[in-house]
């Protein structure tokens, strides 16, 4: 990584792509809950990363301060997807990602953006492959966090789909977002007196989510979430997460795969 000044950074080798904020909250200790969200598991590729060139920087805006990523790396290789997309090291030597983020940073820990990514596996076009999202987040301490996120993916000829329906095919739909999900979470982030003066963190907390997989088609996979929650960071390399995640089908309410979740991150 070379940093030439405030507005331009070059980067080369691997890394997590800048798509949404998946390169921000990767590692567990960032994250509220135990488990990403499913924009960030099933739409977006959980832990995305590529080799490549990437060049970045922050830029003063009104006040405030533009940032932005572009990033020309292997794509992902291969020209059919199942359930969600998979970084892989492989490459066809054709199918070059450009992938480029647009944040923009504003009041007290604000910040806001977009990003987009075109793949194109073929002479044809047949198997283009387009994410493009939006997302909102705010992290501070004290006293409040918020995330909100909605990445879409733009449809294939052919759909090699998971559980329950395989290989559908969809006519004419160019043009199109066809695969989406979305979240919203926050917590109320509590300073706790501890021992030795130390200051831990007691966060109460929500997230609301939903995913269509496939919006001409509709079945048991179109989901929703409701996850209550409580994370305490005992110190910053011991956190303690407990959660209960209440999960439907959209179009059979009968079913329910409600959770407990347990978790406890060391890092060092």
């Amino acid at each position: 990584r070379w940093k030439f000044n405030q507005a331009l950074n070059v980067n080369f080798g691997l890394f997590l792509l800048p798509f949404g904020t998946q390169d921000h909250n990767y590692y567990c200790p960032l994250r509220l809950l135990n488990y990403r969200s499913w924009a960030l598991e099933r739409i977006i590729p959980t832990g995305w990363h590529e080799m490549g060139f990437k060049i970045d920087g922050t830029l003063p805006f009104n006040n405030n301060r533009l940032t932005y990523d572009i990033a020309l790396t292997n794509g992902v290789a291969t020209n059919t997807w199942t359930g969600h997309l998979h970084a892989e090291s492989e490459d066809n030597n054709s199918n070059k990602r450009l992938t480029s983020r647009l944040n923009y940073y504003f009041g007290r820990d604000w910040n806001t953006g977009v990003s987009y990514s075109p793949g194109k596996y073929d002479d044809k076009s047949k198997f283009n492959l387009d994410l493009f999202g939006v997302h909102l987040q705010k992290k501070s301490k004290p006293f409040f966090s918020l995330s909100g996120e909605l990445p879409m993916v733009s449809p294939l000829d052919r759909l090699e789909m998971e559980c329950g329906y395989t290989q559908t095919q969809i006519e004419d739909v160019q043009g199109h977002w066809k695969r989406q999900a979305w979240y919203l979470e926050g917590g109320f982030i509590i300073p706790v007196p501890g021992f030795h003066e130390e200051i831990h963190w007691l966060t109460p907390l929500m997230r609301y989510q939903e995913i269509d997989p496939n919006d001409e088609v509709a079945n048991n996979q179109d989901q929703r979430e409701l996850t209550l929650g409580l994370k305490f960071d005992i110190s910053e390399s011991f956190i303690f997460r407990l959660e209960h995640n209440w999960i439907t089908e959209k179009h059979d309410d009968s079913i329910r795969n409600n959770a407990w979740v347990i978790g406890v991150t060391f890092a060092f």
